[in-house]
């Protein structure tokens, strides 16, 4: 039921959306911030460098030549085409263009997926720990969020025996993300060979969000569920330039899906945002064809992986901090219970309040991140020391 808010009715899906205590505590950091406190943002999910200078410049050039109008819902046909020839490339499998559909950022994506595919009272397989917004798009959607634990002890993978008993007969989707956020975990090439197995017997959609596919040790991609044979039948995978081309702001992204859902995913575009924005279309195209910004793009993950090894070991250096070492994205998980750390919450709100250090409690990304912190590695290296310095110096102080 609606409930009184003010003047008006509020519907309740705009009502505990379950990442309540994140946006406190980043409310609280933006209040800080504004009265001048010195703060380290280890909490931002994007990375502090810069979009490749080629993609800037055809986005410049795309406004200048008046690329500023509506496109079909799909996208520009030539930014489709790039995106679908950088998807067979990267994945192994044959995409054409009308299987791509431009998205207002991987978010937008996600969301037009969860209302083509669930209706209500449908469940959708999620990780546990993952992403907040996920259990948010699904409930949007009218259907039922079922978290599945990813296990630490295991590199953040699935107990596949479990996973396979929580399938039910309202079960529709399974939702992947790997590398994942928040805990770096990357799904080995055998793992989602046995899921699309699973998915094709109980016949699920899979979703994929691979927005950190590029970010993985070792710089190669991380293995796609859509390269395996068969898989990509029943498959949405969703993927952006956010992460991998420092273009979160730009806000553009893209699904692939079989052509017989790309249409209706196509039509659900109309309502949502009737397309992408056309000039960060031109600048995805050029993303995903340049040499120079494939080039960026490793420099970019190359920096990241810097990053977020110098933060796991200062993290493990940390006495009673005991942190599980990332195999891809741009973040770590740090286990602190037992550096009184529990409450996560508690330890989040406290790190902030006495040490000017912003990360955000684990619990906010599932049952799985309770006890734990997630800090990004988005930040400057040596903001990076100096956040790790006041994290060491507050426990210190207990």
């Amino acid at each position: 039921m609606p409930r009184l808010v003010g003047a008006i009715h509020v519907a309740t899906r705009a009502e505990d959306l379950g990442f309540e205590s994140g946006a406190e505590i980043l409310g609280q950091a933006a209040r800080l911030e504004a009265a001048g406190r010195d703060l380290v943002r280890l909490d931002l999910g994007e990375p502090d460098l810069p979009t490749p200078p080629n993609v800037v410049e055809a986005a410049t050039r795309a406004l200048r030549d008046g690329v500023t109008r509506y496109t079909p819902p799909g996208g520009l046909p030539d930014a489709r085409a790039a995106v679908a020839e950088h998807v067979s490339r990267t994945r192994g499998v044959d995409v054409e263009p009308r299987q791509v559909i431009l998205t207002s950022g991987s978010t937008q994506a996600l969301l037009i997926v969860a209302l083509a595919l669930v209706e209500p009272g449908d469940e959708v397989i999620l990780p546990d720990p993952g992403y907040p917004l996920y259990p948010a798009l699904v409930r949007l959607a009218g259907g039922v969020p079922l978290p599945v634990r990813l296990r630490e002890e295991a590199g953040f993978r699935y107990d596949l025996d479990e996973l396979a008993a929580c399938v039910g007969p309202r079960t529709r989707v399974l939702l992947l993300n790997s590398p994942s956020n928040p805990s770096g975990g990357v799904l080995p090439a055998c793992d989602l060979e046995a899921l699309a197995d699973l998915a094709e017997r109980h016949r699920l959609a899979v979703l994929t969000d691979e927005v950190y596919g590029d970010l993985v040790c070792g710089g190669e991609r991380a293995p796609s569920i859509l390269s395996v044979p068969g898989a990509e039948a029943r498959t949405v995978c969703v993927d952006s330039f956010s992460k991998a081309f420092a273009m979160c702001g730009w806000r553009i992204g893209f699904m692939v899906a079989p052509p017989w859902l790309a249409a209706r995913l196509e039509a659900l575009m109309l309502p949502c945002s009737l397309c992408a924005p056309s000039f960060a279309q031109v600048a995805a195209a050029e993303a995903v064809r340049s040499e120079e910004s494939a080039a960026a793009r490793r420099a970019i993950a190359r920096e990241l992986a810097v990053r977020r090894e110098a933060m796991v070991d200062g993290l493990n250096r940390i006495p009673g901090v005991r942190c599980h070492r990332p195999e891809g994205a741009f973040y770590a998980l740090p286990d602190v219970r037992g550096a009184g750390g529990a409450d996560d919450d508690a330890m989040a709100r406290r790190l902030l309040e006495r040490a000017g250090v912003v990360v955000l409690p684990g619990s906010i990304f599932g049952a799985g991140g309770a006890g734990h912190l997630r800090l990004s590695c988005g930040a400057p290296r040596d903001r990076i020391a100096e956040g790790l310095a006041r994290f060491g110096g507050l426990l210190g102080e207990a």
